[in-house]
């Protein structure tokens, strides 16, 4: 008999960033528990309570014609929490910005419960209770 092997934290991280290269921001829905917490650098300070209400936004951006596009460089799995490295690009109305970023994911029974973005490494270790 086969033994069934779970993936490990940065396995669903990664298949999460695999699914939002081949379908976009909102794929990374499905990675998520209803009740997951997202702050999103892109939303400015503001921090969603469910899945739900950040898919609502996405939606949002959308209709505004709000284009992310992050780019995955480097992963870290501490335990329940994953850092990744990469960049972060945004296109609105106001422009392009393009900024090194880092984003923490929190993992519990194979989901994503909590996802936030920062521009420094540091900010997002210290989110991780890694700083």
């Amino acid at each position: 008999m086969i033994p069934v092997v779970s993936p490990s934290n940065a396995d669903i991280v990664r298949s999460m960033w695999a699914a939002y290269e081949r379908r976009g921001l909102e794929a990374i829905l499905a990675f998520a528990a209803p009740d997951a917490e997202w702050v999103p650098y892109t939303a400015s300070g503001r921090r969603f309570a469910t899945t739900a209400e950040y898919g609502d936004y996405l939606e949002q951006m959308n209709r505004r014609d709000e284009i992310v596009e992050a780019t995955l460089v480097e992963i870290r799995e501490y335990g329940d929490s994953v850092v990744v490295s990469g960049r972060l690009r945004l296109r609105t109305h106001e422009g392009i910005s393009d900024t090194s970023m880092h984003w923490v994911h929190r993992i519990r029974d194979g989901k994503i419960v909590y996802t936030a973005s920062y521009p420094s490494l540091q900010q997002a270790m210290d989110a991780a209770g890694l700083g």
